[in-house]
């Protein structure tokens, strides 16, 4: 997103599996950066249908959150969806 909350671009990072998706960092940002966006929201999904942040979800978005601020980048949400619902990790 730019400085006006507007999209600029969106993509897909990551593929995981039953029950874990490997998320990296570098990867992330360097789309970001690559974007020149200004902030960003992450959304992914729960396989287990579950709509509810694990502790994982969690510390991986205090993670984000942290390198993000490095960068002058702004994490506005990190959003999990579950069919018709969803849940903010923030």
């Amino acid at each position: 997103m730019n400085v006006k909350n507007q999209i600029i671009a969106y993509t897909e990072l990551a593929k995981g599996g039953i029950n874990y998706c490997n998320l990296d960092f570098k990867t992330i940002f360097k789309t970001v950066l690559l974007c020149n966006a200004s902030k960003v929201i992450l959304v992914h999904n729960h396989p287990s249908m579950l709509p509810t942040a694990s502790k994982s979800d969690i510390n991986i978005t205090r993670r984000l959150i942290d390198t993000a601020k490095l960068m002058d980048i702004e994490l506005l949400d990190h959003i999990i969806v579950v069919n018709d619902d969803f849940v903010s990790c923030m």
